[in-house]
């Protein structure tokens, strides 16, 4: 059940993309750049905080 549970993430989709984590400080960038960083940033911790609450789960009901 715990490979189940999470196979059907398309780990792609935040692997490390050099566009996604350039300096913020650059003053070539865009506002709406800018926020294309954030929101790629805060998508990947919320992919990560619900890795930890799957496997959290898997683990209990496993119990």
């Amino acid at each position: 059940m715990s490979n189940s549970a999470t196979s059907d993430w398309d780990e792609d989709i935040f692997e490390e993309d050099d566009s996604a984590v350039s300096n913020l400080d650059e003053p070539q960038l865009s506002r709406k750049q800018k926020l294309d960083i954030r929101r790629k940033l805060e998508d990947r911790m919320e992919m990560k905080r619900l890795r930890a609450e799957i496997d959290d789960l898997d683990m209990s009901w496993l119990d």
